[in-house]
């Protein structure tokens, strides 16, 4: 966790006797922030949000007022309210391993909810915590079950649900076909290759690593003729004909290389790369669905996305995916100008990040788009441009990607 900005809130609970004290001590009560004079009252307890800054000043505050106290018990008592307000502070540049919770409230809710959920404690005149928190959870509860066009219809519960599910598992909202079949995915171009690839590691024993770790200069020019590339790799292809080329000049290759690694289907003992049992089996016939959905999730969930571009790693992107497949399989049935549909893919928490609808529009093509394109769920056809830098297109999704991903939300 960052350590927090001058202009982060964090709670601050005192009771009656320090309530009055920082209202009527002086010279201490006029430099009291506005949030402590009105803090909210539950039960016996006091509470407010001050920033940063503001607890630094009121700290600072505290401590030049202390000698100003006539009575003893009064300074024993701001004593102590200055000690919690240090320990306030440091806590809160405690990182995340260490255990610290920004609220110390007596109860949690999610930070959208702050400004109406303070509002309601400010109305709702609570005589106890155990009343407040019955209301919040009222209301909290109310939320989470209210669609939200921002959300693509979704209730944030329902879209909590899709966005943290474990792909593995039985109680998943998005759901994979196990039924896939070899004349359903063998078009795709990442499997058509991952297939072409797991199969000359098992006819040639495997493939000789370089020093640093990468496949070998004749098994990547071997590659540059059998995979199969998409066509707007034909000109790198021309490019490199003639030329001796490493594995991250051929980027489909090592992408591939990379997943078949991450998932478990081939792996590197004493300078080879050797395929796995597991795929070993996953080479049969009968076995390219499983295939197929394996190669997906080893792509989306391990492999880091951000390596397939320049820009900045923005994780939500990943993190949040599902809710991108979901707004994919409900939006794009027919063709859509990529730039226009980029705008829904993205929730409206990770978009605030982007700069622009153009950076939006990258992100999406370099990290869904071109990629589901790899996978035959996306098909990508070309517009006409004004200027040869210029990317206009047009997305729809494609049969299989109904076939492969269903959402239970």
């Amino acid at each position: 966790m960052n350590a927090p900005s001058p202009f982060d809130k964090i709670p601050l609970e005192f009771d009656e006797r320090e309530h009055n004290l920082l209202l009527k001590a002086e010279p201490l009560a006029s430099q009291v922030p506005d949030e402590v004079r009105n803090a909210i009252r539950l039960g016996d307890c006091y509470y407010c949000l001050l920033t940063v800054a503001e607890l630094v000043h009121l700290g600072d505050a505290i401590r030049e007022s202390l000698p100003k106290v006539s009575e003893l018990e009064d300074r024993k008592c701001l004593y102590g309210l200055w000690i919690r307000i240090g320990d306030t502070l440091e806590a809160s540049f405690l990182s995340e391993e260490e255990g610290f919770s920004s609220s110390r409230l007596p109860f949690a809710f999610p930070p959208e909810l702050e400004k109406d959920i303070w509002a309601l404690l400010q109305d709702g005149g609570f005589s106890s915590v155990e009343e407040a928190k019955a209301a919040i959870g009222r209301f909290v509860d109310d939320y989470n079950h209210t669609p939200q066009e921002e959300l693509g219809g979704l209730s944030p519960g329902r879209l909590g649900t899709l966005v943290w599910s474990d792909w593995n598992s039985p109680d998943s909202a998005v759901k994979f076909s196990p039924e896939l079949t070899l004349e359903q995915v063998k078009e795709a171009r990442i499997f058509s290759n991952a297939r072409w690839f797991l199969s000359r590691l098992k006819e040639e024993g495997g493939a000789k690593v370089t020093g640093k770790g990468y496949l070998n200069r004749k098994f990547v020019k071997t590659a540059s003729a059998g995979m199969v590339f998409g066509d707007n790799y034909s000109d790198v292809l021309e490019w490199i004909e003639d030329m001796t080329i490493n594995e991250y000049d051929l980027s489909p290759l090592h992408q591939l290389r990379v997943v078949l690694k991450l998932g478990g289907l081939i792996r590197k003992i004493k300078g080879m790369f050797h395929i796995t049992r597991r795929g070993e089996a996953m080479l049969a016939d009968e076995k390219a669905g499983e295939l197929f959905v394996h190669l997906f999730k080893t792509f989306f969930v391990k492999l880091d996305l951000a390596s397939l571009d320049g820009y900045p790693e923005m994780p939500e992107i990943q993190d949040t995916v599902a809710f991108s497949f979901y707004r994919l399989s409900r939006l794009a049935g027919d063709w859509n100008e990529g730039e226009e549909l980029a705008g829904h893919l993205f929730l409206p928490v990770v978009r605030q990040w982007i700069p622009g609808a153009r950076g939006i529009e990258g992100l999406c093509y370099t990290r869904l788009y071109r990629p589901l394109d790899e996978f035959g769920l996306l098909a990508l056809r070309d517009l006409p441009i004004e200027k040869p830098w210029d990317r206009h297109y047009e997305v729809r999704k494609t049969p299989l990607f109904d076939r492969l991903l269903k959402f239970e939300v």
